[in-house]
């Protein structure tokens, strides 16, 4: 167990050591992508509850 926890381990800092813009990029990529699914979720939510509500003062 503690052999594949260090092998998981290192190559994250490694990499990290190697390219130091890459994480940055990552996590900005990361952070829009996090934004553009709420924005995208609340949107279907919102359809959603239109269309039940629609139907809802049609009835």
């Amino acid at each position: 167990m503690a052999k594949s926890k260090s092998s998981t381990r290192k190559p994250a800092i490694y990499s990290k050591v190697k390219d130091p813009v890459k994480p940055k990029w990552m996590r900005v990529i990361r952070f829009i992508m996090l934004i553009l699914l709420t924005i995208f979720i609340l949107m279907a939510i919102a359809g959603i509850m239109i269309k039940y509500y629609r139907d809802i003062s049609k009835h």
